[in-house]
């Protein structure tokens, strides 16, 4: 018999699954990712220090029976799970499995300190994923967003529009009505734009998407519309316009440091352009104190491909003293 473990529960169950990242936006993870944490291996996407996962369970034939799993496991500074807390966790859900009773086990199963509840519109996309996944109906808030949006109806009142229909109409209609969103994107208001950008950044954008967001942002011209197209492109399939936009902020003076935190959260591939990452990290050095620097740099640094990107920077023509000052106390404050 296998060893418990916490890909090992779910095949257990004989349950179907998916599941999802929940830390900077919702993101689809292989089956394989439960798997890379019971062996040690190094979470894909850490936010914060932990790997915020949801499990989609669904059972075709008892529908009342589907349930939304939510885990937030602490990492250790490689962004491996705590070897305590995987014990811990696969300990709780084995004990789980093995009660006769429906109600004990499902507070098992959410009643422990890993346990978490994900933001509005992190829930809507997980329940657009969800119902799409299933094949089933919308919610009866698609159909009001989709007529404002996509047939630009000036009749509807954008401000009754449900977060669950954007959520839905982006899920659902994105890849289909290029064309309408990009138009929709151009011409509604600085809100229903903002609006409709939290949930774009949960779904992957074309580059025409992406274009459109952008475009529409630097011809609003306002902080919030600039952080919102950012958000909207964050799973872009052409990242180089994101980069081309992030380097004229730069050019233009419009970083601020709430943009900032939004380019170092969703685009840390960008930063293997060391040129880039120095005058993003120097930035950010001006915007904020040393914690509020060491909290974001370590961040970046737990990120796919950004090992040792400090020793990077060091050894690179981006450094100026201004970053060297900041990252010699990281590295100081590391060293403690």
């Amino acid at each position: 018999m296998n060893a418990p473990s916490l890909s090992g529960f779910l095949d257990v169950t004989g349950a179907n699954y998916q599941l999802f990242d929940l830390g900077t936006h919702l993101k689809q993870l292989p089956r394989s990712t439960l798997a890379l944490l019971d062996n040690g291996s190094k979470y894909p996407y850490p936010y914060l220090g932990f790997a915020w996962v949801a499990t989609f369970i669904w059972d075709a034939e008892h529908p009342e029976q589907n349930n939304l799993w939510f885990l937030k496991l602490p990492l250790d500074e490689q962004g491996c799970l705590v070897p305590a807390v995987h014990s811990d966790l696969v300990r709780r859900l084995y004990t789980a499995l093995q009660t006769n009773d429906d109600n004990e086990r499902r507070r098992l199963l959410t009643d422990h300190p890993y346990q978490f509840q994900p933001d509005s519109s992190k829930m809507a996309a997980l329940h657009a994923k969800a119902t799409q996944l299933l094949s089933l109906p919308a919610s009866p808030y698609f159909e009001p967003a989709a007529e404002f949006y996509l047939l630009q109806n000036e009749q509807t009142d954008w401000k009754t529009l449900g977060i669950q229909g954007l959520a839905d109409l982006a899920e659902r209609c994105l890849h289909t009505h290029e064309q309408e969103f990009s138009r929709a994107l151009s011409v509604v208001g600085d809100e229903p734009f903002i609006a409709l950008a939290g949930q774009l950044q949960h779904v992957e954008t074309s580059p025409a998407i992406t274009r459109a967001a952008i475009t529409s942002a630097q011809r609003r011209d306002t902080a919030h519309t600039i952080q919102s197209a950012l958000r909207a492109t964050s799973q872009t399939a052409e990242p180089e316009q994101v980069e081309g936009f992030i380097l004229n902020l730069i050019d233009t003076g419009k970083l601020d440091l709430e943009t900032l935190l939004i380019i170092f959260t969703n685009y840390p591939a960008l930063f293997s352009n060391l040129n880039l990452a120095g005058q993003l990290m120097t930035e950010l050095s001006i915007h904020t104190d040393e914690t509020g620097f060491n909290r974001v740099i370590t961040n970046l640094a737990m990120q796919q491909g950004m090992e040792g990107i400090v020793m990077k920077i060091f050894s690179s023509d981006a450094l100026n003293e201004t970053l060297a000052n900041a990252l010699s106390r990281l590295i100081q404050s590391a060293r403690k």
